[in-house]
C-alpha cells in the first residue's frame, strides 16, 4: 500500500494485522505507533495514520473488525471479529 508516495510494505501490514488480532481492543493511534516502529517514522507522522487509517478501513469492510461498543454510535476503540 502506498501512502504519499511511501510505501507500506506487506510485512508491515501484517504485523498490524497480527497487533489487532492480539489486543482486546485498539485505537488507530496504537496502529500508527506499529507501523511508525517499522519505519522510520512517528506515530503522528501522516504516512503512519493515514496507513492505519487504510488498515482500519480495510479490515472493516472485510468484516473483521467492529468498533468494541456497539452502543456507541461513534468510538475509537475498535475490536477483531474475524478469525484468529
Amino acid at each position: 500500500m502506498k501512502v504519499k508516495g511511501i510505501e507500506i510494505p506487506e510485512a508491515v501490514q501484517n504485523a498490524v494485522v497480527d497487533l489487532m488480532k492480539r489486543r482486546h481492543t485498539f485505537t488507530a493511534f496504537a496502529l500508527a505507533t506499529e507501523i511508525a516502529s517499522h519505519m522510520a517514522c512517528g506515530p503522528l507522522d501522516e504516512v503512519a495514520y493515514r496507513g492505519a487509517d487504510r488498515i482500519v478501513q480495510r479490515e472493516r469492510k472485510a468484516g473483521n473488525i467492529r468498533p468494541s461498543d456497539s452502543t456507541r454510535s461513534r468510538s475509537p476503540y475498535w475490536k477483531w471479529v474475524g478469525q484468529q
